[in-house]
């Protein structure tokens, strides 16, 4: 391999004594710059390296070498180094285009080259790539016959992509910008042709954070506190209207005790019915704190319950309106609630 090797390097003018100049070269008359003559002396090395041959890098310096100057004498190596990567569509095509347009090979070296296109055509077969989207990277994983791990990668830009594999079990998947599709094992023989259909599922919308929302003791959307004063302005109405009640009742006991002139009757109802009118006038002042109160408390949470449904997107609208009224003869205040 060293052989070779030195003959590529001499038939680039590729040499390591003196600074490196671009020139024509005889059999291309391509112009071979700084950068590829850097390139192809790195792959070279590689290649060349003491604990053995580092093809995946070589293969990449060499790329790079034909990327910045395309010499057909590059594609010697490139062919090589695919080959042992098993990218065996790249391996035929690098060694086809260099037989085909450098004149001047050597007859062993020519040898070895279609001895090298006859065992890769005798062993590869075609697989069809239909990648959905058809962007990101195709990742072909298989294990070579002397059960080293074999991976390559391909770049996918539009449409169905067709690569010449090497046969045997191959193991692939896409991968894009929304995460890597299933794998799909395929099993392919010499000759032969498969399609292989890879999709990558659409990316997940991230969905959108919870307002979390006050925790509270309430019942339907009133607070304890609220509930219990809306009792307890109940229960003093209701004493309220009972002393009322009463107190009317006796003043009628009164009247009537009067016009029949039971006069330690009447004494005695009037004395009842003034407790009662006082008592009654009592729990009314206490109603109508009481009844403030809670509706203070009624309109705070109705406020803060129509700020909620605001906040969640009017998912759960406020069980409360609040309405105001005025007129000639006095005005007032409206609270209605779904129960």
């Amino acid at each position: 391999m060293k052989g070779w090797l030195v003959t590529a390097v001499v038939g680039l003018g590729l040499s390591v004594v003196g600074p490196a100049v671009a020139q024509p070269l005889p059999a291309s008359g391509v112009t071979v710059s700084d950068e590829a003559r850097r390139q192809f002396d790195v792959g070279v090395k590689l290649l060349d390296d003491p604990t053995g041959p580092r093809f995946a890098e070589a293969y990449d310096a060499f790329r790079r070498a034909y990327s910045a100057s395309p010499s057909p004498l590059i594609l010697s190596n490139l062919g090589l180094c695919a080959m042992r990567l098993e990218r065996d569509g790249e391996a035929i095509s690098a060694y086809e285009r260099y037989l085909r347009q450098v004149a001047d090979i050597d007859e062993p070296e020519r040898q070895r080259i279609e001895a090298d296109l006859q065992t890769l055509r005798s062993r590869s077969a075609t697989l069809i790539i239909y990648p959905q989207p058809a962007q990101g990277t195709l990742v072909d994983r298989r294990v070579t016959a002397s059960g080293a791990p074999a991976i390559n990668r391909y770049q996918v830009q539009r449409g169905a992509i067709t690569l010449v594999v090497h046969a045997g079990q191959h193991e692939l998947y896409l991968e894009g910008e929304g995460g890597s599709s299933p794998a799909a094992s395929v099993v392919v023989v010499a000759g032969e042709q498969k399609s292989v259909t890879l999709s990558v599922p659409p990316p997940v919308e991230p969905e959108p954070p919870s307002i979390p929302s006050t925790p509270r003791e309430s019942l339907d959307g009133l607070t304890v506190p609220t509930i219990a004063l809306l009792g307890i302005t109940g229960a003093l109405g209701a004493v309220t209207l009972g002393t009322g009640i009463g107190a009317l009742t006796t003043q009628s006991s009164y009247e009537a005790a009067l016009d029949e002139e039971r006069r330690e009757d009447a004494v005695a109802l009037r004395e009842r019915g003034e407790i009662l009118n006082g008592v009654t006038d009592g729990f009314m002042v206490g109603t109508i704190v009481m009844g403030s109160v809670a509706l203070g408390f009624l309109i705070r949470d109705a406020v803060l319950i129509g700020r909620s449904g605001e906040r969640s997107g009017g998912a759960s609208a406020s069980p409360w309106k609040t309405g105001f009224w005025a007129g000639p003869n006095g005005g007032g205040m409206s609270l209605q609630g779904r129960f």
